[in-house]
């Protein structure tokens, strides 16, 4: 019993680093944190990319969710309730930037292109943004996007 368990202590302990795990919720709050400012308007990609905001609430304080019409607990789901995509295009319209906290390599997928709220969502961004700047963990990317020129590269 003793050698079993011995021989297993390092593989356990591997599996608790957070290394070992698929979805590192904390790495994308902490970016947000890190980078965007309280007033700042967020753009989740997909809607529930939002659970990371519901899993470290501190670090979206301030910011606002442009899609969300009803949160979580008010809306009886788990990602809370979005906007239509006309509301979203009247909210953006009085944005100057955006943040988008997304899951890496979502627009790749196939249920994501066939998603007509999530697509709208990023065809109304693409109408009047531009990508500025992009930071990224394994588990999520944020990217700043500032309406009109194209610039590139920056940071905020």
């Amino acid at each position: 019993m003793a050698a079993a368990f011995g021989w297993q202590l390092p593989l356990h302990e591997r599996e608790r680093r957070p290394v070992s795990r698929q979805d590192d919720l904390a790495a994308v709050a902490h970016l947000v944190r890190e980078r965007t400012k309280p007033g700042d308007a967020l753009l989740f990609v997909p809607s529930a990319q939002r659970r990371i905001a519901l899993a470290y609430p501190r670090a979206f304080t301030g910011r606002r969710d442009l899609a969300l019409e009803r949160p979580v607990a008010a809306s009886g789901t788990l990602d809370g309730r979005e906007v239509p995509p006309r509301e979203l295009r009247a909210r953006l319209a009085g944005t100057e930037r955006v943040w988008v906290v997304a899951e890496p390599g979502v627009v790749n997928r196939a249920w994501f292109r066939r998603n007509r709220r999530e697509q709208s969502k990023l065809a109304a961004l693409h109408a009047d943004f531009t990508t500025f700047s992009t930071a990224q963990s394994r588990s999520g990317t944020i990217t700043l996007l500032v309406r009109g020129t194209r610039v590139q590269g920056g940071r905020s």
